[in-house]
């Protein structure tokens, strides 16, 4: 049993946003200490950060707060909600490198409480965020072994029934 995403998911969805609304607070007070603040400038800083909340939460509000693997299935944990997921009903896993931290995405054959899909921010390798992480490289190729045992064999262990 090894948790195979971030353990620092807090962060990346309550403390970075929490920051960065922050700095923007802070910028936002000394341009206006300045004399450079236009009249309508409270607006838009609300439309600014309404707008950066709402994207956050687009980005980063479905992603999994744990993800464990225990061999033969996965914990997956998203607040309050705990689902285990067998690897055989894993379906396919991508990576989407267009937001740093890189997500992984789950697409499952039968979806549970936390839906079709499951996205998490997987463990780091030691080379850093731009290589892809060696737990996903392992569970891609777990998957990809399973498949190929399900097609050759069959799924209920009977050969050439798959």
């Amino acid at each position: 049993m090894k948790r195979i995403s971030v353990q620092s998911i807090v962060f990346y969805k309550w403390i970075a946003p929490a920051m960065t609304l922050l700095l923007l607070v802070v910028a936002s007070v000394q341009w206006s200490k300045s004399g450079g603040a236009w009249p309508w400038y409270a607006w838009a800083l609300f439309a600014a950060a309404t707008t950066v909340a709402a994207a956050h939460s687009m980005i980063m509000g479905k992603l999994a707060d744990e993800v464990v693997d225990h061999g033969d299935h996965l914990r997956i944990r998203r607040g309050s909600i705990e689902e285990g997921v067998p690897i055989a009903d894993i379906e396919t896993i991508s990576t989407n490198h267009a937001f740093r931290p890189a997500r992984v995405t789950l697409r499952l054959r039968r979806p549970g409480r936390l839906g079709d899909r499951v996205s998490f921010i997987p463990r780091q390798n030691w080379l850093g965020m731009y290589v892809e992480s060696a737990v996903v490289v392992e569970l891609r190729q777990r998957i990809a072994l399973k498949k190929i045992h399900d097609e050759f064999v069959g799924a209920d262990g009977i050969r050439g029934s798959g």
